[in-house]
């Protein structure tokens, strides 16, 4: 069973600004019970001596455009202190297992950044495109 309040820490923690921290944690609170019970969106936690220190959290998405389903990595997580152990790559091997066990043609992620980029390249990924557009509803 997952940790409820470990992850909704972990989002808190690894907040961009505090406001966004506490937006972020309360989503997560209220948006664990759907997201680990939803058939489409899975999260996957790294655990060390009980405590969540990474995870990742990805979801399936039909694709009228795309004639398929692609998976995107809605959020990616990992305390500081546990980077640049492989971790992260374990998590995002872990995305790429569900999404093809779900017949997924791909696997989408928003990188945070230029290093975030060369870090998904290095994994094997390929650029897509390089904005967002958001509509806030």
């Amino acid at each position: 069973m997952l940790d409820q309040d470990g992850v909704v820490a972990l989002v808190r923690a690894l907040g961009a600004g505090e406001q966004e921290a506490d937006e972020r944690a309360e989503g997560g609170a209220e948006a664990f019970p759907l997201v680990i019970n939803a058939p489409d969106h899975a999260l996957f936690v790294v655990e060390d001596d009980g405590l969540v220190v990474g995870l990742v959290s990805v979801g399936s998405v039909l694709s009228f455009a795309l004639g398929a389903t692609y998976a995107e990595v809605e959020l990616l997580l990992l305390q500081p202190a546990y980077r640049r152990q492989g971790l992260g790559g374990r998590l995002i091997e872990t995305a790429v297992a569900w999404a093809r066990d779900r017949g997924c043609k791909e696997l989408r992620v928003e990188p945070s950044g230029p290093q975030a980029l060369i870090y998904y390249q290095r994994m094997g990924c390929r650029e897509l495109a390089k904005r967002l557009v958001v509509w806030d509803l």
